[in-house]
């Protein structure tokens, strides 16, 4: 039996705050945190109604089928714009594209949004990024390069990653993530024509892959849809398609 939530400016660090949409199960094993892609929200605010099958809402529904001993977060952007999510609580941005920084405190502000939402440190947390939502998650593998946060990592999910930008849609630098990568046990990538068809993402995302095999980490990877053409509709029925 699960139980929702749904926390309204919850407050993480320096007075920054997210909504957080919670489902929690009895005798759970781990947490999971997603960060969600563009045009996604709550139902009531989606202003493309055509995927509203996909709303934050919906989106839980698929989360809690595909991890039914996790109990889940997921974490609301703080600015919307024309349908577009920037999550400035965790990164900066410059120019729409995201702006990493290895010193930046985006694992800190996850941190104390989970303390609030009454968090059991003992437990694992696993990282899940799909589409725009994927720029927290290469934040995050900055900041493990160089800081060390109490936080217990499991399992980390890419999907589909994507932004307004022209490059750093995976994190490709090998001495950076051999600093990193060692805090999960293991990595999930999936993605779509729909990102592929870039050739720039799509070669970042096998350079990623490569150091991760270089580098000995328990990865696996899938290209969904691929006899099919690129689209936005099958972009988000990544969301459904992928194993966990």
């Amino acid at each position: 039996m699960r139980n929702r939530i749904l926390r309204k400016s919850v407050e993480g660090l320096n007075r920054r705050y997210n909504d957080i949409l919670e489902s929690h199960v009895e005798n759970m094993k781990d947490y999971l945190v997603f960060f969600c892609g563009d045009i996604q929200n709550f139902a009531n605010d989606m202003k493309d109604r055509t995927f509203l099958r996909f709303s934050l809402e919906n989106t839980m529904s698929i989360l809690e089928s595909k991890f039914p001993k996790s109990s889940i977060f997921i974490m609301k952007p703080s600015v919307t714009k024309e349908s577009t999510n920037f999550f400035v609580n965790f990164l900066a941005y410059k120019s729409n594209a995201p702006s990493y920084n290895s010193l930046g405190r985006g694992i800190e502000h996850l941190q104390s949004l989970l303390t609030r939402c009454g968090f059991d440190q003992e437990k694992e947390v696993g990282l899940m990024g799909f589409s725009h939502g994927g720029v927290v998650l290469n934040q995050f593998l900055h900041e493990l390069s160089e800081q060390s946060p109490r936080l217990q990592f499991g399992a980390f999910y890419l999907l589909d990653v994507g932004h307004g930008g022209k490059d750093e849609f995976y994190v490709t630098d090998a001495t950076l993530l051999g600093a990193s990568v060692g805090r999960f046990k293991k990595f999930c990538v999936y993605s779509t024509p729909y990102q592929d068809r870039h050739e720039n993402r799509s070669s970042e995302r096998s350079l990623f892959l490569e150091n991760l095999k270089a580098l000995g980490c328990n990865s696996k990877s899938q290209i969904c849809f691929k006899d099919r053409e690129a689209s936005l509709e099958n972009h988000f029925e990544l969301l459904n398609a992928f194993t966990v």
